[in-house]
């Protein structure tokens, strides 16, 4: 499957939020957004 540049830049971009708000809430405990926030990187 042939996927667009820009929606694979995208998908990394959103890949490397989530590990870094995973970081900082899981490991860290300091979480810098909300939960909802958190919630829509997934949308």
């Amino acid at each position: 499957m042939n996927v667009p540049a820009a929606v694979r830049r995208r998908a990394e971009r959103l890949r490397a939020a989530i590990r870094k708000h995973d970081y900082l809430y899981y490991v860290l405990d300091r979480p810098s957004i909300s939960d909802s926030q958190y919630d829509r990187l997934f949308t």
